[in-house]
């Protein structure tokens, strides 16, 4: 065995002609290094071990989850000793991924996050499923967590129910399932009943109300159930996930949109979840739209009148004009949340104006 030192990485030689160019930046460089440079006897088999990504797998041994290189160059899956089938391409270049970490213990763990998912995707009861959830992780490089599931976006109305039948509660935390049987499992079929979960390029795409939370949502590959075709991969039907966080600004963003002016930092959300708070409370309701009212309350002129007499309580800042042309002009209807938040913010006094010299500054 011959090595050589090169500007790029090291040059290792057998007899027979089987040689390896190890680059300075692969991830088992120092590996290679270290047994040529400490074992004269070491053979072609142990380098290449260390320098083929795709061979080295085969060290993969966690949580009863174990790969094994075939006489075919495919990598078989077993778990706890039972073949489970070959690893499909995309799971093959994510865990080639993971084992390029330099960091000895992220890639240990990328490791036990991949076993786990094995282990999890090993209970999906239809092979189906679990074909098309290899295209939807594929398609979308979405994380896989150390609990061994995945993470996809949800977007839910203004009070996180879903925004089709507004009964499933999507609250940060909430576990959200229906019976499996009662999901759509045909992937021709694109709309139909299920818990939808999406890729983050189709939020653009997804049903929408006037007001919009964006959640995160943890899935279990065991509950995916099917991937419509028609939307390339970026929409699945599960039957159950866990809500764990929600898309930073994306709710306030849209908010912001009926909103004049600008406006000292938290006022605006604050505004909102009080007028929600007072709209539930007059209603006598649990839950309330952003842009319709509930039909709890018959809209009388004694009910307007005590409406926005309780609003000037909660609200210093509604402007009487409103209030007198509302009760000339809408004598059957009371304003929305939308309405509210929009007068309100037009109408606040605490208003955050740009200076002329700030304005300078940003030109």
């Amino acid at each position: 065995m011959f090595y050589i030192a090169t500007k790029d990485g090291l040059s290792v030689s057998f007899p027979g002609g089987k040689n390896f160019q190890v680059a300075k930046d692969h991830v088992n460089f120092q590996k290679v290094l270290d047994l040529v440079t400490k074992n004269q006897n070491c053979t072609a088999d142990e380098v290449e071990g260390l320098v083929n990504l795709k061979k080295s797998l085969q060290s993969v041994k966690e949580d009863g989850v174990e790969l094994k290189l075939n006489g075919a160059d495919e990598l078989e899956v077993f778990v706890d000793g039972k073949k489970y089938e070959i690893l499909d391409k995309s799971l093959e270049w994510r865990l080639i991924q993971m084992i390029k970490d330099n960091d000895d213990a992220l890639r240990a763990a990328s490791i036990r996050s991949f076993a786990k998912f094995i282990k999890n995707l090993n209970q999906n009861p239809s092979f189906q499923s679990v074909r098309q959830l290899y295209g939807f992780l594929d398609k979308n490089d979405l994380p896989i967590t150390q609990n061994g599931t995945f993470l996809a976006y949800k977007k839910v109305r203004h009070d996180f129910l879903d925004i089709h039948s507004g009964t499933f509660d999507n609250s940060i935390g909430k576990d959200v399932s229906m019976p499996r049987y009662q999901v759509e499992d045909n992937p021709e079929v694109t709309c139909s009943r299920g818990l939808h979960v999406c890729s983050y390029s189709y939020l653009d795409h997804y049903s929408q109300s006037d007001l919009d939370h964006v959640v995160i949502c943890e899935v279990n590959p065991k509950d995916v159930v099917s991937v419509p075709y028609d939307y390339n991969n970026a929409k699945m039907r599960v039957c159950a996930y866990k809500v764990v966080d929600e898309v930073p600004t994306f709710f306030e963003a849209q908010l912001a949109g009926y909103v004049y002016g600008n406006h000292a930092k938290g006022w605006l959300m604050e505004t909102f979840t009080k007028l929600a708070d007072f709209y539930k409370s007059f209603f006598k309701t649990a839950k309330v739209d952003f842009s319709s009212n509930p039909d709890t309350v018959s809209v009388t002129p004694a009910v307007i009148e005590a409406f926005f007499k309780a609003a000037k309580k909660n609200f210093a800042d509604l402007p009487d004009s409103f209030v007198a042309d509302w009760k000339e002009y809408k004598e059957t209807s009371l304003p929305t949340i939308r309405d509210m938040i929009t007068i309100l913010s037009k109408y606040d006094s605490n208003w955050v104006v740009k200076s002329e010299d700030e304005d300078k500054d940003e030109e």
